[in-house]
């Protein structure tokens, strides 16, 4: 499972989910059997080259159209701040859904 998060920094311990406008980065986190494989942060949405399972917002009124329009689902992590809270709310199901 592969999830895409807009976040503000590329340290991963650090880095907190933003809204579009705010993003600096984008993390990609690879998720398998509920762990993380592996965590990449990239600068240009482009250049992501995974194909994406579930974008995560931090909130309804994020533009996500394209993501939509490219098979990737939504969800919403309306209370985590912290990337690494939002792929452990994501492993416990407690996102939700756009």
């Amino acid at each position: 499972m592969i999830l895409q998060i807009p976040v503000d920094s590329n340290n991963y311990e650090e880095a907190k989910i933003t809204s579009f406008n705010q993003r600096k980065y984008w993390l990609i986190a690879e998720l398998e059997d509920g762990y993380i494989r592996r965590h990449d942060f990239y600068d240009d949405a482009c250049k992501i080259d995974d194909i994406v399972d579930f974008l995560i917002v931090n909130n309804k009124e994020e533009e996500v159209d394209e993501f939509l329009d490219e098979g990737i689902d939504i969800l919403i992590a309306p209370l985590q701040k912290y990337a690494k809270d939002v792929v452990e709310a994501y492993v416990f199901r407690e996102l939700h859904e756009f």
